[in-house]
């Protein structure tokens, strides 16, 4: 809650706990309060540990099968809530009240509002306040990326006991008749735990006995040896110490690469919030009830825009700042980061597979000779967040902000058109109608903040309210299309896993051996014939299928 404020430069939050360190838990309203920050903090870490897990195993699908359609969906969604989530952060002044409602979920606040926030929770007398609560923004991406590790190791540890277990069968009956590719698809290198040469040593130890003698009591050797593999491999123990050195070996960096890519432009708008700082008057600091409005403005002083209470580059803000200056410059840098990492590795890109299976996250989606556009979106997106987070404390500068928006839009729709990098067409024409979208919001928010010219214009507030509504159809529509893009390429990767052969294209007969022909077998293939997904049988096929149903007819 806030106090009403005696001028227009002094509002304060009263916080809460000041009558003791439990009193924001135990008492009603501050309960009710904290409850609802909570879930809100609990709402952020699911969607981002969600986002990074959906990444990740989408990849390793993708991977598996050579099939990177849904990651790049995916990938481009994502991409599409972060900028939208931004631009929405700061930019919407002057909008229609319902407008604002309807795509940012919350009403513009009054001036006597009551407003939550996590700066509340902490008391007004701890002198650390604003750096307590301005760090709280990190917990959800530090649980985050924990979880993620955490759950992907789990996962990681079940598979490779099963593939332990499955190995030794397989080692000692002919008769499953693996595939090499089958193996490969259900379980992959880079998720277990394990080396190959550990393996076969294992499984040698339980006693691979060879018969020098002939007959029956070679035979018989022969199955006791089998017995013996057999359970070695299935009672084989995978210590915790080295499962966790393989995790880290082989799935953390993917983790990190990942995590770090989905989370930078959050941890970016982050670290340069540190040095986001406004001219305000003096009288933010001070008692301004005594004083009038020409040494209000007359005397000027850099605040922290998080907190307008800290003075800029001195005391506590001085402080965090030698503390965050070299981990702002590491995330900063990120962009370049990855670019000097695939330009020194370039030979290895297509052709090393742990390099793939690691890093492929990077440059996979886009076309060999476009390996570096990872590095370019998330140029981008530096120059959108710097634009929302250092013009946005004026209205001149909000002016000044949304015309640089545009251009920075303008330019990365000019190089999408022109280079088309993603490997697939539907992942580039999601882009670009997540790129048109997203002009369209700047140029509204631009048109919104014009001055009101209803005496010239009669219709004027009409045309407003038009624009509103056209704004909140395209939202709700982009959000469709992708909703449809992920859908279909959902639809493929399942459908592909009917490929018997390997060459990342389903037949009819392919889809009826995999799937069935019970009845809502045969609407799932015609639905998936209908998008393309289910090649249409040949007039070859469907004239053996014709003879055969004949013959059994006539067999009957």
């Amino acid at each position: 809650g806030r106090d009403e404020p005696t001028t227009p430069f002094c509002k304060r939050c009263r916080g809460m706990g000041e009558s003791g360190p439990l009193a924001p838990f135990i008492s009603s309203e501050n309960l009710r309060v904290n409850i609802w920050l909570f879930l809100d903090l609990v709402t952020r870490i699911v969607v981002s540990t969600g986002s990074c897990l959906s990444l990740i195993f989408t990849g390793l699908e993708a991977d598996k099968r050579d099939n990177p359609e849904m990651s790049q969906i995916l990938k481009v969604l994502f991409s599409y809530t972060t900028i939208t989530k931004l631009l929405l952060s700061g930019n919407t002044r002057g909008w229609p009240e319902s407008l604002q409602l309807f795509i940012t979920t919350h009403k513009p606040p009054t001036p006597n509002a009551a407003t939550s926030s996590f700066d509340c929770v902490i008391s007004n007398k701890s002198p650390n306040k604003a750096m307590y609560t301005y760090l709280l923004q990190l917990v959800p991406t530090v649980v985050s990326v924990f979880l993620c590790t955490v759950f992907l190791y789990l996962y990681a540890y079940r598979l490779t006991k099963m593939y332990l277990k499955a190995r030794g069968s397989r080692r000692v009956s002919i008769a499953l008749g693996w595939k090499q590719q089958e193996e490969r698809i259900k379980y992959p290198e880079l998720m277990l735990l394990i080396d190959n040469e550990d393996l076969s040593a294992s499984l040698l130890q339980g006693g691979e006995i060879r018969a020098e003698n002939g007959g029956g009591q070679g035979a018989g050797l022969m199955l006791s040896s089998i017995g013996a593999n057999v359970a070695a491999a299935t009672k084989f123990h995978l210590p915790l110490y080295s499962s966790l050195v393989y995790f880290v070996r082989k799935l953390w960096p993917r983790v990190a690469i990942v995590c770090a890519t989905t989370m930078w432009p959050e941890m970016l708008q982050f670290v340069l919030g540190f040095f986001s700082c406004g001219t305000y008057p003096k009288s933010f600091l001070t008692d301004c009830d005594g004083s009038d409005y020409g040494e209000v403005m007359g005397e000027k002083i850099y605040l922290w825009e998080f907190d307008r209470e800290t003075q800029c580059f001195t005391g506590l803000h001085s402080t965090m700042l030698q503390y965050v200056t070299l981990p702002s410059l590491c995330v900063i840098g990120f962009p370049f980061f990855t670019f000097w990492l695939l330009r020194k590795n370039a030979s290895k890109m297509y052709v090393n597979d742990h390099f793939d299976y690691t890093y492929g996250f990077l440059y996979r989606d886009y076309e060999k000779h476009m390996y570096f556009w990872e590095s370019v979106i998330q140029l981008r997106n530096f120059a959108l967040t710097a634009l929302i987070v250092f013009y946005g404390t004026t209205i001149k500068s909000q002016d000044l902000q949304a015309l640089l928006l545009l251009v920075v839009i303008f330019i990365s729709v000019l190089l999408h058109t022109m280079y088309l990098p993603y490997v697939l067409d539907s992942v580039d024409l999601a882009h670009q109608i997540v790129l048109v979208d997203v002009a369209v919001i700047v140029m509204s928010s631009m048109f919104f903040k014009l001055p009101d010219a209803s005496d010239d214009f009669p219709y004027w507030h009409q045309l407003r309210e038009l624009l509103g509504l056209f704004i909140a159809v395209l939202h709700v529509g982009t959000i469709l299309v992708m909703g449809l893009f992920t859908a279909k390429a959902a639809l493929k990767t399942y459908a592909l896993k009917a490929d018997a052969d390997g060459d990342n294209k389903v037949s009819r007969q392919e889809a009826e051996l995999y799937f069935g022909t019970s009845a809502p077998a045969k609407i799932l293939i015609r639905l998936m014939t209908a998008v393309r997904l289910v090649e249409k049988p040949t007039e070859a096929e469907m004239k053996e299928k014709e003879a055969e149903a004949a013959k059994k007819k006539k067999d009957k």
